[in-house]
């Protein structure tokens, strides 16, 4: 290689090398932003009282897991399904 070669490789190396530590440099001094800073920038808004939701019935409670179990059910299927065509296009392609 020529000396010329070497010498552009590395000076873009070093550049590329201070350009990583200066940017990590301002993510670290964005990181310790004190945080009487960011709190006092916050806005804050009064929270109203919300109504209590009336008791559920046992019938209501069993229905809603029920559904729940069924909706978890439903993507660990449509997951498995998915993964099971992704398998098969993967070994027609092979």
């Amino acid at each position: 290689m020529k000396k010329t070669t070497i010498v552009v490789a590395a000076s873009l190396a070093s550049f590329a090398a201070a350009v990583g530590l200066i940017s990590q440099v301002r993510i670290a001094s964005a990181a310790a932003t004190p945080v009487s800073s960011v709190v006092s920038s916050l806005v804050v808004v009064p929270i109203e009282s919300v109504a209590a939701a009336p008791p559920m019935s046992r019938r209501e409670r069993m229905a809603r897991i029920v559904a729940e179990q069924a909706a978890i059910t439903a993507e660990a299927t449509a997951r498995n399904t998915l993964a099971r065509k992704a398998a098969a296009r993967d070994s027609a392609s092979r």
